[in-house]
């Protein structure tokens, strides 16, 4: 049924009802009419249930407060409330309807509330204070409200508008003229004009002059809802509907008469705009009725942009929303309101004499002051002040104060310099004393030593020329013995290798397995024992990249593949290996270095309580006799496939790729950054080259020629290269051994980087290997197989010495980070301790460990370097390869980096003389301390017994050297069994392991492959990492 109604209308003629069709533009209008009327008795169908649930609670209240006070009469109008009123926005466009005069009006009716309440704040305070001011002048808009709604003797445009929609034949342009001839004419008012457009008026509001079009403002006072669709909709059968059309009858106040029955409604026509004058009218009551408080929202800019203010923008809302206006009208009078003693108090410094309180003491501050009685008024209880006066009165007491503190900083510096001049005459005094006595001590001391020097000279001169003889006896005694050592140790290794061939043949026999230790070095990186001769052995790992071919895989016999096993280092075969390393799902192509947790892994036994046992079906199962749980893999395979994925984390994130495969496409050529230059990187050739050497020094020429130890200190000014050389790979490798650091520290003489002659040298240190820095990581870790490798590095020497050839296809690094280098050269005889020199090399002969009680120990530190033995440059060579075993001393040439010194010849903070190792003995930042643990690892077999963690989250490491590569961290104990060798030396959980035999900087990935590779006495520099406190804690119970 309403489907049709918008095209149609019924019309009562006579006794019959007809159906009139309704045109378009009727049948546009009553379905306009019909959303507009579903819309508005919906929205009050909304504020009435909004009030019945709002009504409920304030009846709540009164209730409550009719019991506690016992009145029973409290009406409910009179519980408190608070409101809140959006007030319209003031809407100017370029078309302004009926809809933007009812809005604009709004604002008027409650801007005029809003000044009033300003003004009559303001004259109340005067009020009641009796202080008389002048009229304060202010903007009243009552004449545009009396325009726009007028009382019933002189009707408003908006009575107008009423009255022309009750006329037969109203229509705007008829509106328009009556409202033109009675605000234009009849009785002009200043804020109507006439608009220049057809069909417009205008009208000056506070804020701005608004032009009105009337078009359509007759139709929209009208309800254009005809009265049969109305009644159709009231007797609709949509419940929610129904409602809307058909309101509940209003409820009766109390006091008032309830509406008779059967009274009928009024016939006077009631339009839209009678229903907005009435709510706003009730809107305004009751705002006058409460104690209002007026919030006004300025927006910064018309772009509601964040951080953007546009000055007039909002001067513009300031000024037609009146808060300029209101401003003005509170500092027309007296806009500094301030009590007596607040005025006696702060400004009593400006009286002289005695401060008073009250309003005599501000009386006589403000004629102190000289403030003119016409800028301020006393009341009952307040200071008025004009405006200015309370600004001066601050500025007079801010130059009090500063003149008074002025002479107080005086007479302070008086005294303290006075103390200064005491303290400086009574240090002088003492220095004076302290100078004498230290004279004195000195000149005692010479005499005393110059004694014993010359005891020592006579007494090692006998003692040379008895050792010398005693040399000459043993020397072809021991050449002999070596020689019958050597031969004997022949014998025993083929004695032994025939045994073992034997053994194990018989073990195959018997159906026997291999034996396995508990821990093997990582395949894929060789690792050399170096010990000095006779003393401790000392543990140092290097990279050689090259091993012998064991020809054909189909002709391997038995004894070949036992070579094989043992020279990947691994305690079971190596196909076994490999095939339990595919079962954990590892990448033997690209984690090689991982094959030991594989080795390992087929070592294990059965945890404890675990036992294997077979199905009915022949199949292998493992059962726990106590819980009672059955595992079809063993039960070690989970633990030691998480091991895996965690080395494999840390691996990745050492090689920098996340765990992402490496993209076939050749990496951009990465930039190294600055590099640090040491010792270990220099070779002799360049410490104590003779254009370095200088004139001795005073002190260094007064030292005698026989003393213990001699020395010279030069300067070092170093020129830094960066060579990029293309190598071609062999079937055996590349032929190199490095360090841990990757320097360049062995060249097999048939390798590739000895093909290309003296373009790649020992001392050269590999910064970059086809493209990739590595940056803290070694060199294995980064470099993938391939035909041929661009391999960079970089080498160094002296300003004054010769260039190379190979300078001139090298590029000069200037970004070095310390190119001058202050050395000191020492020349020394030691004597061998417990058949050793009494410390232990790097590959690049630089001291790693002092043994305690040695001759070395009061004289060599880490660090040092050495670079001549017994006359021998150690020029590409080692230590132990010159060092004669038979002798008792050695005379060593040893460099030591000094600190540079500075202007006024004190030393620089950066004391580059110390080795990379922390001093155990000093404690860091968050009284963190330092400490050594020696350990020996006799055996392959003997266990450390330790298992880092894979990050360093929870850990406060802010006192630690951070790592140059972001995603590595320090290696920290996270376990560590109890009867391994690292226990029982001393390592804890949660220990950081800052160097490990003097090596510092080095990953918890490459801690893992050294000390698997290590063997004999391993010295690790550990200090308690503390853990992160959490924030807030539980109190402790008392």
């Amino acid at each position: 049924r309403a489907s049709g109604a918008p095209g149609s209308r019924n019309i009562k003629v006579g006794a019959e009802v007809i159906n009139k069709p309704n045109t378009n533009e009727e049948a546009r209008s009553v379905r306009d009419a019909l959303c507009k009327g579903l819309f508005a008795n919906l929205f009050e169908w909304i504020v009435r249930q909004l009030n019945s649930a709002l009504k409920a609670t304030a009846d709540a209240a009164a209730a409550t407060a009719s019991a506690g006070q016992g009145d029973t009469k409290l009406d409910n109008t009179a519980a408190r409330f608070i409101g809140a009123v959006d007030v319209f926005g003031f809407e100017s466009f370029g078309v302004n309807s009926l809809e933007q005069l009812c809005i604009n009006y709004a604002n008027e009716r409650l801007q005029r509330l809003f000044v009033t309440a300003i003004f009559e704040s303001q004259v109340s305070v005067y009020k009641k204070e009796g202080i008389a001011v002048p009229d304060i002048p202010f903007t009243d808009n009552a004449k545009v409200v009396a325009l726009i709604d007028g009382p019933a003797a002189e009707p408003g445009i908006l009575q107008i508008l009423s009255e022309e929609c009750v006329l037969g034949n109203s229509s705007d342009e008829s509106f328009l003229d009556r409202v033109q001839q009675r605000f234009a004419v009849d009785k002009p008012n200043p804020h109507f004009a006439r608009a220049k457009g057809r069909g417009m008026f205008n009208i000056k509001h506070f804020a701005a002059e608004v032009s009105y079009t009337v078009v359509g403002f007759v139709a929209k006072n009208k309800d254009p809802l005809p009265v049969d669709l109305s009644m159709l909709l009231k007797s609709s059968k949509v419940e929610v509907v129904a409602q809307l059309f058909n309101p509940p009858a209003e409820p009766v106040p109390k006091g008032g008469t309830a509406k008779r029955a059967g009274a009928f409604r009024s016939a006077k026509f009631v339009g839209v705009i009678d229903g907005f004058r009435s709510s706003l009218s009730e809107l305004v009551k009751t705002l006058e009725a409460t104690h209002t408080h007026f919030v006004r929202c300025i927006k910064p800019n018309l772009a509601k942009t964040a951080g953007v203010y546009e000055h007039e923008v909002a001067a513009r809302q300031l000024r037609t929303s009146g808060v300029v206006q209101a401003v003005g009208a509170a500092r027309a009078g007296y806009p500094d309101h301030l009590t007596f003693d607040q005025v006696a108090n702060t400004y009593a410094m400006l009286v002289k004499g005695s401060p008073q309180s009250g309003r005599p003491g501000a009386e006589a501050v403000l004629k102190a002051a000289a403030i003119p009685p016409a800028k301020y008024q006393l009341g009952k209880t307040l200071v008025f002040m004009g405006v200015g006066v309370q600004d001066m009165l601050e500025a007079r007491r801010n130059a009090f104060i500063a003149q008074r503190v002025v002479l107080m900083q005086g007479r302070i510096r008086i005294v303290l310099a006075k103390r200064l001049v005491r303290q400086l005459r009574d240090e002088k005094a003492r220095a004076e004393l302290v100078r004498q006595k230290a004279a004195q001590i000195e000149a005692e001391k010479r005499a005393k030593e110059e004694e014993e020097r010359r005891i020592r000279e006579e007494e090692e001169r006998q003692k040379r020329e008895a050792e010398e003889a005693m040399r000459e006896q043993e020397e072809a005694k021991k050449k002999q013995q070596k020689f019958n050592i050597a031969r004997q140790k022949s014998f025993e290794r083929t004695a032994a290798r025939k045994k073992k061939a034997a053994e194990k043949e018989a073990k195959a026999a018997a159906g026997e397995g291999d034996s396995s230790g508990d821990e093997a070095p990582t395949p894929g990186q060789g690792s050399k024992r170096l010990s000095v001769e006779g003393g401790p052995k000392k543990a140092v790992v290097t990279d050689m990249g090259w091993k012998e071919s064991a020809g054909p895989t189909d002709d391997l016999d038995e004894a070949a593949a036992e070579a094989a096993r043992v020279d990947y280092g691994f305690n079971n075969p190596v196909a076994d290996v490999l095939e339990y390393a595919e079962y954990l799902g590892m990448d033997t192509s690209k984690y090689e270095s991982l094959l030991w947790i594989a080795d390992e892994a087929l070592s294990a036994p059965e945890p404890k309580g675990w036992e294997q046992r077979v199905d009915p079906e022949g199949n292998v199962f493992y059962f726990h006799e106590n819980t009672g749980m059955i595992l079809q893999e063993h039960p070690l395979d989970h633990h030691y496939q998480n091991l895996y994925l965690q080395m494999k984390d840390q691996v990745d994130r050492d090689r920098g790729v996340a765990g992402e495969e490496e993209p076939e496409e050749e990496p951009e050529e990465e930039e190294v950054g600055p590099l640090p230059i040491d010792l270990g990187s220099l070779p002799p050739s360049v410490l104590v080259s003779k254009e370095t050497l200088r004139r001795p020094s005073w002190k260094e020429r007064l030292s005698p020629v026989t003393s213990r130890k001699t020395s010279r200190t030069h300067m070092l000014n170093l020129i830094t290269f960066e060579l990029t050389v293309p190598v071609k790979r062999k079937e055996k490798g590349l032929g190199v051994g490095l360090t841990v650091d990757n320097l360049v520290v062995e060249m097999d003489p048939s390798g590739s980087f000895a093909e290309v002659g003296d373009q790649l040298q020992k001392n050269d240190k590999i910064v970059r290997v086809d493209g990739r820095a590595l940056r803290g990581r070694m060199f294995k870790d980064v470099i993938r197989p391939k035909e041929t490798h661009e391999i960079t590095v970089v080498f160094s020497r002296e300003k004054s010495q010769r260039p190379a050839p190979r300078e001139q296809k090298a590029k000069l690094r200037d970004d070095v980070a310390n190119n001058q280098m202050r050395l000191k050269e020492y020349t020394l005889t030691i004597k061998r301790f417990n058949g050793s020199p009494g410390f232990t090399l790097d590959p690049t002969n630089l001291i790693l460990h002092v043994e305690k009680g040695s001759d070395a120990a009061s004289i060599l530190k880490p660090g040092d370097k050495v670079v001549e033995v017994d006359g021998r440059v150690l020029e590409g060579v080692r230590f132990g390869e010159v060092a004669d075993q038979g002798k008792a001393a050695h005379k060593l040439k040893v460099v030591r980096i000094k600190p540079m010194k500075a202007k006024g010849g004190k030393k620089d903070d950066g004391d580059s003389s110390k080795s990379s190792r922390p001093d155990p003995k000093r404690k860091q930042v968050g009284r963190i301390q330092f400490r050594e643990v020696t350990l020996k690892k006799e055996r392959e077999s003997d266990r450390i017994g330790v298992l880092f963690h894979r990050t360093d989250e929870g850990f406060d490491m802010s006192a630690f050297a951070q790592l140059e590569d972001e995603g590595a961290c320090l290696p920290i104990i996270k376990r560590i069994t109890e009867g391994t060798v690292g226990f029982n030396a001393g390592l804890r959980v949660d220990d950081v392991v800052i160097a490990v035999n003097g090596v510092s900087d080095i990953t918890n990935l490459q801690a893992v492959e050294m000390i698997r590779n290590l063997q004999g006495e391993i010295t690790f520099l550990v200090a308690p990492a503390p853990r992160v406190q959490p924030e807030a804690t539980t109190p402790r119970a008392k």
